[in-house]
This record gives C-alpha cells, structure tokens and sequence, in this order.
C-alpha cells in the first residue's frame, strides 16, 4: 500500500495516463495488461498525450531505433515538463529491464523504470511519482490526481470496471494484478502462452530483457481462450518468442504446442487462431499435423529466416542450414497449400561478405514471401555478436543491402496481392480505415490488410468482400450482399 502524504490536499481530480507502445506483439500485450492494471487502480487512460498527466513509454530494446525514438521524445518531454511541472514520466519493459539505472541517469526528467518482470508495481510507482510531483508543483491545472478514489483502490476497494475489461489468467506464480487487461479491440486478443526465451541467438536481446523459457499451463491458457470468446472475442493470437518450445520446460517435448493447437481448435465460436513466432529450428511432423488438421488455424505463419547463408546463421547461433529452412516451408506447403509466409530478416551482421547476402536474395525468391521485417543490424548489449564480433559491415553498404531486400519484397508482396484480385475473402472488420475513415478496413485469415466501403456498424463483425484491386500494402474491395 501506498502511504499518504503531504501532497494529497493538493491531490483532487482524475488521473489521465498516456501509454505509448514500442516494439512487438508482446510489447502490446504487456501494454493491454497495464491499462488494466492502471484502470483497476483508478487511473484514466487517455490517448491525448497533452491531457495526461503522466506519460509513460512500453519500450523495446531488440532494434536500437526503438531505443533511440523513446529516448528522442523523453528530450521533446523535458521542455513540457519546464511548463508543467508536475507531469510525471516513466519508462517500462524492455529497456528499463536491460538499462533501468542507465537510463535514469542519461535522462533525469525520468521519474521511475519499471522493466518487463514487474510490471505489476507499476502502479504503486506511478502513484509515488504523482505524490512527489504534485508536492513540489504549483497545481494550476484541474486533472492533478483524484486521491480518495486512489486511496480507496489501493485498500482493495475495486473501483467500477471499465468497458472491455477481461480477465485473464496467467501461471502460478503471477499475482492477481496481472490478470487484467483492457483490449481497444475485443474481438481480438493476444494471448501469452510462453514468456521469455532460451535460445540465445547471438543479435537478441531477448533472453536478458524477459528470462528463460517459461510456458503457461495448457487448461489455463484454454480458460482464458474461453472466456475471452465468451466476452465476443473471434480472432486469438497466440504469442511467444518461440511458440514451438512451448511445454519443453515442463519436459513436455515437441508435441505440447500442437496439442494445445488442437485443444483450441475444438472451442465453439472461436473463428480463427493465430500463433507469433515458429523458430525453424523446433518445427515437428506433430506441428505440421496440428496444422493441416486444424480448422481454425489460419493458413499463415510468421517464420523468421534471419539470413540466407548457412555461414551467417552460424554466427548468429541460428541450430538451422538454409537448406533445413526451405525443406520445412515445401512441407508446410503441401500439407496447407494456402499458406502465406511471413519473415525476418538482419542485413548486415558482422562478416555478411557480398556473397552471404547474395544468399538472402536467393532465398527470398525461392520463397517469395507475403511479408517480412527487414532490419539493418545494431550491436545490442550483452549479447555474443556485440561481444565476439566487430559491427564490421560499412552504414552505406548496410543501408544498400537493405533497400535491395525491401525492394524485393515489396515485388513479392504485389505479386501476392494481385493474385487476391477476383477472390471472395472473409474480412474481420476492425473499424474506420486509418488512412480513410469513409471506409472501413479489416484482416482476412490470411492476415491480408483489406479496405472497402461500409458503415462503422460493422466494426467487430465478419465480411465478405470481393477484392478489386491492390497495392504493395492493401487490397481493396466491395462487400457482398
């Protein structure tokens, strides 16, 4: 509990909080999980950043460009703090976890850190910062905090739920806190079935940001599945960061993942189910089985190749050959034939020699992905290359290699749209187009990005829409009656 103090006469109207997410699918999990944390306590969340009262930032550290646009807007932050003393700042997740006392020190506008593995305190922090704030700021404004309601909370008082609360469950070990999340979406949810990773490629951070390996109980996560589709939810994905390990910790062995698939499948109303992200390393005949089979396993997989030269993935502690990697995507193929591959790519680790990366190209038009990330490699800390390799390819030479590879796959990404062009798909509609709000936008189980005319009603609801025509990004279409 927190204790009250001199600050709290000056404390009497809501607290508005500012989340701003970085990174990946995990990072917007961990994002839903704290609003709800937040809300549960009292807070209000608030997509005006000049409204809030604090702003806090859910970090990444895997690309140092995360790292350096969170730190570029603390910078932008301090001028807002010289008018508004009382503002309250926060760093959370990846980067506090790795750089927590770093970062205190490199940016002293900052109130607190919190790193990935507590985020259940991040109220009693944020509420800290708030007292201390407010008791050396002249409060001008009329949303500085609402103590009573705070107080109340803290004692265990639960304020009303918010809409599009649901509870979620998590293992043993977790505490009540942490089973809350607030969805902006309710007919899709990222589910967690795994947390941190334990197999220490050379580039990732991971492993020291989140720990080793460790997997949810199956009936746990299928409770969660339930209710979630019980409260409206259609659309599951499943997130670990490397969902084929799931259950080997528990000395399950290989066939844990696909029989969780297969337990998730058989749930009524569930439409669709998706799971982020396969390391090629850990993929199984019982995998590819779960997925031929499975009904509600969208024909789409998202399967990190990394590079194209067995040399590279050496170095990078990938326990894959290319050869290995092309081998498992013909057989996903011809055990789903409609299924759509989406990657990974670094550009640029060090000794990639011109022939390495002719090797990535290579791969790439043998497989012809519908998407992929491609990123220049940084040197991150802590991790093997950072310590045992020189950051030895030149910036221009990385920069070209880069734009080569995004060329290439914006090709491929058309080529694959154009295709969809004449087709029926099936779109669950997420709401107004960000770039049109006159039409509506919206995924189709092979997680096509679709845009067609059509009323906000339909938000949350499923469509049949013809596709017209497309572009590297979208494809657009008509509803059918």
């Amino acid at each position: 509990m927190v204790a009250s103090s001199p600050a709290d006469a000056m404390l009497h109207a809501p607290v508005f909080v500012h989340l701003r997410t970085y990174g990946c699918q995990m990072n917007v999990l961990d994002s839903e999980i704290l609003r709800g944390l937040l809300a549960a306590r009292g807070f209000v969340i608030t997509a005006d950043e000049q409204a809030a009262d604090a702003v806090l930032f859910n970090t990444c550290s895997v690309r140092d460009m995360s790292e350096r646009k969170v730190l570029g807007k603390l910078g932008m932050l301090t001028q807002a703090r010289t008018r508004r003393p009382e503002l309250v700042l926060g760093v959370l997740g990846c980067m506090a976890e790795l750089n927590g006392d770093e970062l205190l020190r490199r940016a002293p506008q900052l109130d607190f850190v919190c790193g990935t593995n507590q985020r259940q305190h991040v109220p009693d922090l944020l509420y800290q910062a708030l007292c201390r704030r407010v008791a050396v700021a002249p409060v001008t404004r009329h949303n500085a905090a609402q103590l009573e309601r705070l107080r109340l909370a803290l004692n265990g008082h639960a304020p009303p739920e918010p809409q599009a609360r649901i509870v979620i469950g998590l293992d043993a070990h977790s505490t009540v806190d942490e089973r809350i999340a607030v969805r902006l979406q309710p007919w899709r949810a990222y589910v967690e079935i795994m947390r941190g990773c334990s197999n220490f490629c050379s580039y990732c951070v991971v492993p020291y940001a989140r720990g080793p390996e460790v997997s949810r109980a199956a009936d746990d996560i299928v409770a969660e599945v339930e209710q979630l589709v019980a409260c409206g939810c259609r659309d599951v994905t499943l997130l670990g960061q490397n969902v084929n390990s799931y259950g080997k910790d528990h000395g399950e062995g290989s066939d844990a993942f696909p029989a969780l698939l297969r337990r998730l499948d058989a749930i009524a109303d569930l439409c669709w189910l998706r799971f982020v992200t396969s390391n090629p390393q850990d993929i199984s005949d019982a995998m590819i089985g779960a997925l031929a089979a499975c009904k509600k396993v969208c024909p789409q997989i998202h399967f990190p190749l990394q590079s194209g030269s067995d040399r590279v993935l050496q170095r990078m502690h990938r326990r894959y050959r290319c050869a290995d990697y092309l081998a498992h995507v013909a057989r996903l193929r011809a055990a789903v034939p409609a299924m759509m591959f989406s990657s990974d790519f670094i550009v640029g680790f060090p000794g990639e020699t011109d022939a390495d990366f002719q090797a990535t190209v290579v791969a790439m038009e043998q497989v012809r992905f519908a998407s992929a990330f491609i990123f220049k490699y940084s040197p991150r800390p802590r991790t093997a290359a950072a310590r045992d390799f020189p950051d030895d390819v030149p910036t221009a030479v990385k920069e070209a290699r880069h734009q080569q590879l995004l060329a290439l796959q914006n090709a491929h990404t058309l080529a694959h749209h154009q295709q969809q062009v004449g087709t029926r798909q099936l779109v669950l509609v997420d709401g107004p187009s960000k770039t049109n709000p006159a039409m509506l936008q919206g995924r189709s189980a092979q997680y096509f990005n679709i845009v067609f005319p059509g009323t906000a009603q339909l938000a949350g609801s499923f469509a049949e829409v013809c596709i017209t025509h497309a572009t590297p990004l979208t494809l657009y279409g008509e509803q059918l009656p």
